[in-house]
């Protein structure tokens, strides 16, 4: 978890410019939240290490071998079959659908990062260096202005359990008590526990002074029924010492500030948690949709760059290797990214050229 004491060790801190791009799930009523009228970039990312971020996955399940667990789903009708490839042996492999930003103006020691966009289980062909995923071609948003106009805000979501199936013995008591997910998510028709991490939140009622960001850090979680919609939200919390302080549901004027994680090629025992927009206030609901939108084209969001154009950007495959996970002697390794053959605006019309066809790498 990220203490105190890690926080005055992170790197520089640079600016964040976000793309956004997926059925929908909605609490009652709509979230309404002050956008800034012009663009003022807030700060991010902030570079961790990789084993403290692997750590943090672990703890949220109380389990420290749950993510290695992990297992890829395959490849469904009506998704993308997408691959990459990466030498050696490895006790876990995931892949990052991510697309580049280029942050060297702003700050040159930080330079391009891959962006998350979806991160899923990895899974390998046979006793070769390749590895697949299927995507659905969507991507997961929140809106805090409900179902309407509101802008949509990216999750940039790692799956982190695949096969999930609510169980008394668990540790989300606010899913394995939710009528949605005890009807939707069984050993037939398993759901995916997904996770969005470093979001700052603010609830009205506590006093967030002695806390090292001015409010609490906190992981959001979702579970997404077989068919990909979001049926149950969450937040893990943590306190103002970077302990576990459970878990909380979403309410009525509570804010949130969003974060998601970059990737550099050249440090892959790094990850950059990038921050993109300003504290916005949940009114009386919110939305978590699975839509591909494109920035620029679909919405116009204030906290973002005029000049964003999400259509434009390619999408890429990145592979990240581990071994040694938990451990203080981890080993992390990249494979890719790899240029999948479409860029953000054409992959829901996009048909895969065939997995015989060599991979072209794609850093830039």
């Amino acid at each position: 978890m990220l203490t105190p004491a890690h926080r005055r060790n992170l790197l520089l801190t640079v600016l964040f410019v976000a793309a956004y791009t997926l059925p929908q799930f909605a609490f009652a009523g709509g979230i309404s939240g002050p956008h800034n009228p012009t663009y003022v970039g807030p700060p991010g990312p902030i570079a961790l290490s990789a084993e403290m971020f692997q750590e943090r996955m672990a703890r949220i399940a109380s389990d420290p071998g749950r993510t290695s667990r992990r297992v890829g789903k395959g490849v469904a009708t009506g998704t993308l079959n997408l691959f990459g490839e990466i030498a050696g042996t490895w006790e876990n492999v995931d892949a990052y659908l991510v697309y580049t930003q280029d942050f060297t103006a702003l700050a040159p020691a930080f330079g391009r990062l891959q962006v998350l966009l979806r991160g899923y289980k990895a899974e390998r062909e046979g006793a070769s260096n390749r590895y697949h995923i299927g995507w659905d071609r969507r991507i997961y948003w929140l809106k805090f202005a409900g179902a309407g106009d509101s802008v949509p805000h990216l999750l940039g979501a790692l799956e982190f359990d695949s096969t999930y199936v609510p169980e008394a013995s668990d540790p989300f008591p606010e899913f394995n008590a939710n009528p949605a997910v005890l009807a939707q998510c069984t050993e037939l028709n398993p759901c995916a526990l997904n996770w969005s991490p470093y979001v700052l939140y603010r609830d009205p009622n506590t006093d967030y002074s002695s806390y090292p960001e001015g409010a609490a850090e906190s992981d959001l979680l979702f579970v997404s029924n077989s068919v990909g919609d979001v049926i149950a939200v969450s937040l893990d919390l943590y306190n103002a010492q970077g302990a576990a302080a459970g878990h909380t549901p979403l309410r009525q004027g509570d804010a949130l500030k969003l974060s998601t994680i970059g990737y550099k090629l050249a440090e892959p025992g790094f990850v950059y948690v990038i921050s993109y927009m300003n504290f916005e206030t949940l009114a009386s609901g919110f939305v978590v949709e699975r839509e591909h939108y494109i920035p620029g084209t679909d919405f116009i969001d204030p906290n973002l760059p005029p000049n964003l154009n999400a259509g434009t950007r390619t999408i890429k495959l990145l592979l990240e290797a581990t071994n040694g996970t938990g451990s203080n002697t981890a080993v992390f390794a990249f494979g890719g990214p790899f240029n999948v053959g479409f860029n953000w605006a054409s992959a829901p019309d996009f048909i895969f050229r065939g997995n015989m066809e060599s991979l072209t790498s794609s850093p830039n």
